[in-house]
């Protein structure tokens, strides 16, 4: 030891912990590396959560990932369907199903939407902090290390990216796209021309965007507004031509197989494509021309944050039209305020998300500099309580979504699962059910659904308010059990069916439409084998899923 005070440190010490107080201090990019670690460390204990409630089975929050599991499985053998008797297209996106394709025949096939989806998340991560950095907020100038990393932190928030992520849906490559899209505009808005590769880099973020989900093109529109603005024609016009042509492509392709020209599970959800297509009601027509989401706006959490947001950006772009042009915040905010109108939204806020991640990002660019002064003026810790304290309560319903992660999940293992168990292992011949996804998966049997989303005939039939669409179709399909949420179909379950038994949630229902499923006889012949599959699985259910068997 030197000579000295033992608490005295060595030089090389004393270098060290300064370099690490550097660190803390005037080093972004560690409270960057810090923030992202977290998030994804927080991914990683939220799905092991829920593994540990499932005994060890992994499943995602929702049911919808397991269409695209199934459908992946028909593509992969060369059909377009969830069965070899009907053509179908019950997937939104366009480019998801076909990623899942080449593991369909491995055994870690149901794992590989996670993956894809771990992936997008890192993708997601390197461009909130290039864009952070874009609005000089990683900077070793200035003091604003844990400010750029709690940003990061809210935007996450805002985005709900754990939630995200246990979707196993196309959500968060979706979301990597706009955030790709947007990183091009702003270079573009710096400078009066582009390099060639990022030049290329936002082309592909415009084209690819709606392929992942259409709901992008509001993006991909949006963004040719502003190539139009910053007069870049020929720009603008290849991407008109590489944005439309993929997609009127697939449309030819679905009306070549007697399809509509946009996939059932889109027009299932959306007002505007089932006016395009036809099938829509004319009340339901009626309330799309009367705006119907801004009506229903102070309802809808999701609407309600997009169009705050909105008003938030367009604010800040009138105030700073000095200094910064207000051309892209204006085109941009039309995207958002055209989902506003014709959009979807759901309680699970990920129709949306896209979206918010972008204005956010947006308007965090545009304040940058006022940001920036108020953490030197302050201190960053100061400036992220008072924006949480602005944020947290503004995105409530997602904070108790990313809460709730494990108990979603842990919803499609009592209840998807065990009806896929169900079909599988104990009853072994075709079903119908309304709410189509792991009970498809891995199934060999055909599996009828009743509301629409893989089947574009019942779909037809019950937008057209015919009472008697459930029991012709399962006639027709030979379907000797369905397994239905009673309230979905209110008055329409066909009196000839018989019920088996009663399939019911114990603890909160997150994600399934229901907490109770009813297991139904639709003929006499059937009843008793589904009574016989109905008593051994009752017997195998984890502890907190209840199946009691109906009266005779």
């Amino acid at each position: 030891m030197r000579g000295g005070s033992p608490w005295t440190l060595a030089d090389s010490d004393a270098g060290t912990l300064s370099r690490w107080r550097s660190l803390g201090a005037g080093d972004a990019g560690f409270g960057i590396l810090l923030a992202q670690s977290a998030l994804v460390a927080l991914c990683a204990v939220l799905l092991t959560l829920a593994m540990v409630r499932n005994d060890g089975t992994f499943s995602y929050s929702l049911d919808d990932p397991y269409i695209h599991l199934a459908f992946s499985e028909q593509l992969a053998a060369g059909h377009f369907g969830l069965h070899a008797e009907t053509y179908a297209a019950p997937s939104s996106s366009i480019l998801w199903p076909w990623l899942l394709v080449p593991a369909a025949e491995t055994p870690w096939h149901g794992l590989v939407p996670l993956l894809l989806n771990g992936l997008a998340l890192l993708w997601i991560l390197s461009l909130l902090r290039q864009l952070l950095r874009r609005s000089g907020l990683i900077s070793q100038e200035h003091p604003t290390a844990w400010l750029a990393a709690g940003l990061l932190l809210l935007v996450s928030c805002v985005s709900n990216l754990p939630f995200l992520l246990s979707t196993g849906l196309e959500h968060c490559l979706q979301v990597a796209f706009a955030l790709a899209l947007l990183r091009g505009l702003l270079d573009l808005e710096d400078t009066a021309s582009l390099a060639p590769a990022k030049t290329l880099l936002l082309l592909f973020a415009i084209v690819v965007g709606p392929l992942v989900r259409y709901e992008s093109l509001s993006l991909s529109v949006a963004a040719i507004l502003f190539l139009l603005w910053r007069r870049r024609i020929v720009l603008a016009g290849f991407a008109v031509l590489l944005t439309a042509l993929p997609l009127l492509g697939f449309s030819c392709f679905l009306l070549e197989l007697g399809l509509p020209p946009l996939p059932s599970s889109v027009l299932v959800k959306s007002g505007l494509a089932g006016a395009v297509d036809g099938s829509a009601s004319w009340a339901s027509t009626a309330d799309l021309l009367l705006l119907g989401n801004l009506r229903h706006l102070p309802e809808i959490a999701g609407a309600r944050q997009l169009a705050t947001l909105l008003g938030v950006l367009w604010a800040t772009a009138l105030w700073r039209r000095k200094q910064q042009s207000a051309a892209l915040p204006l085109c941009l905010g039309l995207g958002a305020l055209a989902h506003l109108l014709v959009g979807r939204f759901a309680a699970t806020e990920r129709y949306e998300t896209y979206l918010l991640t972008v204005l956010a990002m947006l308007l965090i660019h545009r304040l940058g500099p006022s940001l920036r002064r108020l953490s030197e003026q302050h201190s960053a810790p100061g400036v992220l309580i008072g924006l949480a304290l602005i944020v947290i309560p503004w995105q409530a319903k997602s904070l108790q979504l990313l809460i709730d992660t494990p108990q979603a999940c842990h919803n499609i293992y009592q209840q998807q699962y065990q009806m896929h168990r169900f079909v599988t292992e104990y009853y072994r011949a075709p079903v119908a059910v309304n709410d189509l996804g792991w009970v498809s998966y891995r199934n060999p049997h055909v599996v009828l659904d009743l509301w629409g989303v893989g089947d574009e005939a019942t779909r037809r039939a019950r937008m057209q308010n015919d009472s008697s669409w459930p029991e012709l179709y399962v006639k027709q399909h030979d379907v000797g059990v369905a397994m239905i949420y009673d309230r979905w179909f209110r008055d329409r379950v066909p009196i000839a069916w018989r019920p088996v038994a009663y399939l019911r949630l114990v603890g909160r229902n997150i994600t399934p439409g229901d907490s109770m499923v009813t297991f139904y006889a639709t003929r006499d012949d059937s009843y008793h084998e589904a009574l016989r599959a109905v008593r051994r699985l009752r017997a195998t259910l984890p502890p907190d899923t209840h199946m009691r068997l109906a009266r005779r």
